[in-house]
């Protein structure tokens, strides 16, 4: 699914993300946003987390060393 739309840059350079593309990617509040910029063009991504950031929560991880890994280690859960 795709949408288009439009929003207006604040005074104090803010924006309100519409409410269809927050529900279309699952957008939190406080989610954290990456911004890539080039003349005349402005891409804003949704950051993704990286797992290994979050497996201290998990308990200690042996043996695994990738993303891959610990995905692969924790499918079907």
């Amino acid at each position: 699914m795709q949408i288009v739309t439009k929003t207006k840059l604040k005074e104090k350079g803010q924006m309100t993300i519409p409410s269809k593309v927050r529900s279309l990617l699952n957008l939190e509040p406080d989610a954290e946003m990456l911004i890539l910029a080039r003349k005349n063009e402005m891409v804003i991504r949704p950051r993704v987390v990286n797992p290994l950031e979050k497996a201290g929560m998990l308990g200690k991880e042996e043996k695994v060393k990738t993303i891959k890994e610990l995905i692969a280690k924790y499918k079907g859960f």
